[in-house]
């Protein structure tokens, strides 16, 4: 672009020294020239901010599935919440009663008889399920703060300057 610029440029001397008609129609010529070069410049930029919105767009429409795909996931998710809330009670209530702790007499009346162990049951359960419930609650603070920290260092890059001064210290 620049050398169109400068021909140009020294061509407009040279023709002002001696104005021929040759001279004048090669004046002509560079100047359509350094136009066409111009528009062709414009259109590369314009076809650089449609390539750029095209990727935008081919984004978006990822995106768009990949959610579509998590609320799928989502909704198998909650689908096997509630076939748990239903049978888990059932299933608890078929072992309690599967085992010895809990009898049927064999004449009738029939009654139920309780052993006197009974309460072991609660016991065991309430403990494994206290284990059970700390472990996770470990996990969760564990994950939440590495979320945390995961963030606080995206925050912290994008607010450091990119000259490449500080490249050589660490961020910890």
């Amino acid at each position: 672009m620049s050398t169109v610029s400068h021909l140009l440029t020294h061509h407009e001397h040279i023709v002002k020294a001696d104005p021929r008609r040759c001279r004048t129609f090669t004046h002509s010529a560079l100047q359509y020239r350094k136009t066409l070069f111009e528009s062709t410049k414009q259109r590369v930029l314009s076809l650089e901010k449609r390539m750029a919105n095209i990727i935008q767009l081919s984004f978006n429409l990822v995106t768009k599935a990949d959610s579509r795909i998590m609320q799928i996931d989502s909704k198998s998710m909650k689908t096997i919440a509630v076939v748990t809330l239903i049978f888990l009670p059932i299933s608890t209530v078929a072992a309690v009663f599967g085992t010895q702790l809990v009898q049927m007499s064999d004449t009738a009346p029939y009654h139920l008889q309780v052993s006197q162990d009974f309460w072991l049951l609660w016991v065991i359960s309430a403990l494994v399920a206290g284990i059970v419930l700390l472990i996770w609650r470990l996990w969760y603070i564990e994950a939440r703060q590495k979320i945390q920290n995961e963030n606080y260092q995206r925050r912290q890059m994008r607010l450091e300057p990119s000259d490449g001064s500080d490249s050589g210290k660490s961020s910890v």
